[in-house]
């Protein structure tokens, strides 16, 4: 069959529109690549495809839109010829999806129909948004990891708590994580010093080879998020992360995956330190095979769990000692490491007053220190029970039928919803009719 092309260069953007047909039932097939400049202000519709061939970019001061139903395709490959979208310091992407429109962002051999199955990942790059907002990094910059470090559209962090990178909501990210190197994978959404002018909401991620979603600082808030089938951890948070977070879904297989949540600190242990506050989170494990865990604490990193379901895991949550007043430790003891009213069931330990756990690779852990832990989390609110989440090896019917909205902790901030149960859901599935995972009939 023969094929007319028409090249067009906007802004050092390389767009080739092919006539021929695609196939995956559109008439007109775009194949993006950057060559040099970045996007440019362009707007992608729904009545075409697109295919995303290496790195591109949303520079500083270019906004890309996305229109309800867009489906974007990457081309395979690895190292420096891996595909991915990055949108820098001061650049937009306006990717506003609806229940009924989702966007969609998948390898290039994803008719949407079954062609890959469900698990694989590894097939392209990932979703890369950087911002303006703090990081605990040294100089209170950093580069983002995937990104030649000799390209400055590489850098984010900065001052600005509000700054606003875009929107990006009803959206599926699939299929990613491909290699960039040795142990060096692109994670699923990786957000870089994006901050709270963002929005971010109803959010999948499927089958990424690295994190589903990794939060390096900034102060976004995200409600909705999905990470599920990933290769490593679900969520990631690192340099000083401290958003706000709800209904947050967490999946793994059991044959892959390590946390469902992973805390890391920053360049300054004492203050700016990774600290996100999560309520109404379900977090599920792989299964108590594996000697995996719920969550770590490390280098000085803190957090916050309340009204959440945590289960189907072979270990519980552990935290850093090392006999310091800069470990995770002392964030616990200082109010900075909390968790408050959530529910535990399932988990591969012979003592459920040991679900929370001191460790260390460098001193031994005084017993009282343990003491004061266990005692902390008996009297936190929080519960062994079953919420009755029925996990089968093909779906999982995410809306429990057991107890849970006995003794829930007070929401202490206007963002969050103040609803009367614990975990993502209770009576309504709000996957239903835009995430992937739901049309195939895995959550139910």
């Amino acid at each position: 069959m023969k094929t007319k092309s028409a090249l067009f260069f906007i802004l050092g953007l390389v767009i080739l529109s092919s006539c021929r047909k695609s196939p995956y039932n559109i008439d007109e097939v775009i194949v993006i690549s950057d060559s040099g400049n970045g996007t440019g202000n362009i707007t992608l519709t729904a009545d075409k495809e697109y295919l995303i061939d290496g790195l591109v970019f949303v520079n500083d001061g270019q906004v890309l839109t996305i229109e309800p139903g867009t489906v974007i395709r990457f081309k395979p490959g690895q190292a420096e010829n891996a595909s991915a979208l990055i949108v820098c310091r001061g650049g937009k992407i306006m990717a506003e999806g609806t229940a009924a429109k989702p966007i969609i962002f998948t390898a290039e051999s994803d008719d949407l129909e079954g062609s890959i199955p469900l698990q694989t990942g590894g097939l392209w790059g990932g979703i890369i948004i950087l911002g303006n907002a703090p990081i605990n990094a040294e100089n209170g910059e950093s580069k983002v990891e995937g990104i030649p470090v000799y390209d400055e559209r590489a850098d984010f962090g900065g001052t600005d708590i509000n700054d606003n990178s875009g929107i990006l909501c009803y959206v599926s990210i699939m299929h990613g994580g491909t290699s960039l190197g040795e142990g060096n994978e692109i994670n699923g959404l990786t957000l870089g010093g994006v901050g709270s002018g963002t929005e971010i909401h109803h959010i999948e991620v499927i089958a990424n080879n690295d994190d589903g979603v990794e939060f390096f600082g900034g102060t976004v808030n995200c409600r909705y998020m999905i990470s599920a089938f990933c290769g490593d951890d679900a969520f990631d948070f690192d340099d000083g992360y401290t958003g706000f977070g709800q209904y947050w879904l967490a999946i793994q297989t059991n044959t892959a995956g390590d946390l469902l949540a992973e805390h890391d600190g920053g360049f300054d242990k004492y203050s700016g330190c990774t600290k996100p506050v999560i309520y109404n989170s379900t977090f599920i494990g792989r299964g108590l095979t594996g000697n995996k865990g719920l969550i770590s604490f490390r280098n000085g990193s803190g957090g916050i769990y309340r009204n959440s379901v945590f289960i189907n895991q072979a270990w519980g949550v552990k935290i850093q000692y090392d006999g310091t007043d800069m470990d995770s430790y002392t964030k616990f003891k200082n109010g900075g490491l909390e968790f408050e009213n959530n529910i535990f069931y399932y988990l591969g330990i012979s003592d459920y007053t040991n679900v929370m756990n001191l460790y260390s690779e460098t001193v031994n852990i005084p017993a009282e220190k343990q003491d004061e832990i266990n005692n902390y989390f008996l009297t936190s609110g929080n519960v062994l029970s079953d919420p009755g989440i029925d996990i089968e090896a093909d779906h999982i019917v995410v809306l429990p039928t057991g107890e849970v909205s006995e003794n829930t902790a007070v929401y202490d901030d206007l963002w969050f919803d103040n609803v009367d149960y614990k975990g993502a859901f209770k009576n309504i599935n709000w996957t239903s009719g835009w995430a992937y995972l739901s049309k195939t009939g895995y959550l139910r």
